[in-house]
């Protein structure tokens, strides 16, 4: 028989009081982390987006768990058409690594069938009888580019090299987008020419924008309708001279 409190030493009712109160502690602490370990992590839970069309203009149309086996249907460009038996969309290959129920060896057949050379070459034809090349490369999430242009004829004898960026304005569908270009250079005139200047001859710094839209044939492959505007300053910067023309635009990936 356990005697009243009021009959025992203060002492030992504070210990067991003490004893009591740090018991309770730590079985509210196991059963707390009981809980936090048994329970689902629903804030972690990815959820990956499919489109209702190959291309990010194409809407999204269905949310799927990413632990849910999904099966490609089928490819066009860098698209993948995917299915869980039930419902299906599309989805960009870069994203694929978001799938953790896909078969690493079969991800990576799959990320690597879309893959083209990073670094294009393309060729470019214009009024003006302008013509030219230019060697581009992927920067961060922009191109890099080095172009270079050349009219011979007669009194528009002239030559011009830019570096500067390529940037995706929109896209419309996973073939067809809208490009920026913009940068800087020089532009260098023949004698006997008066396309820039009427009175000197020689290298004249430039500016060279540009805005095109770009048909992607093939990985490999595209060809573009381009506008390009070529701005030079002469006579210490008072002369101002501007030139514009369209050219079509093949680029092969390397």
């Amino acid at each position: 028989m356990i005697p009243p409190m009021n009959f025992l030493p203060r002492q030992i009712v504070y210990q067991y009081y003490i004893q009591v109160n740090i018991s309770l502690i730590i079985g509210m602490l196991v059963f707390l982390c009981t809980l936090l370990l048994s329970a689902p992590s629903f804030a972690s839970l990815d959820y990956i987006q499919l489109r209702s069309g190959p291309g990010l203009a194409y809407p999204i149309t269905l949310e799927v768990p990413s632990e849910r086996p999904l099966r490609a249907l089928e490819r066009r460009l860098e698209w993948y058409l995917m299915t869980d038996e039930r419902n299906q969309g599309w989805i960009k290959a870069s994203e694929l690594y978001k799938l953790d129920t896909l078969p690493r060896d079969e991800l990576w057949k799959l990320i690597n069938d879309t893959h083209t050379g990073s670094n294009s070459i393309s060729f470019i034809a214009g009024t003006d009888s302008v013509f030219g090349a230019e060697y581009g490369r992927p920067w961060r999430n922009s191109d890099v580019w080095a172009m270079l242009l050349r009219s011979p004829s007669g009194n528009n004898d002239w030559s011009s090299f830019h570096l500067g960026l390529k940037q995706q304005f929109t896209e419309f569908t996973d073939v067809l987008s809208v490009n920026w270009l913009a940068g800087a250079g020089f532009v260098y005139e023949g004698s006997g020419s008066d396309k820039w200047s009427s009175d000197n001859d020689g290298l004249f710094p430039s500016i060279s924008l540009g805005l095109e839209a770009s048909w992607k044939i093939a990985p490999t492959f595209e060809l573009a309708t381009r506008i390009n505007s070529l701005m030079a300053v002469d006579n210490g910067f008072n002369d101002f001279n501007q030139r514009t023309h369209l050219a079509l635009v093949w680029t092969i990936k390397i």
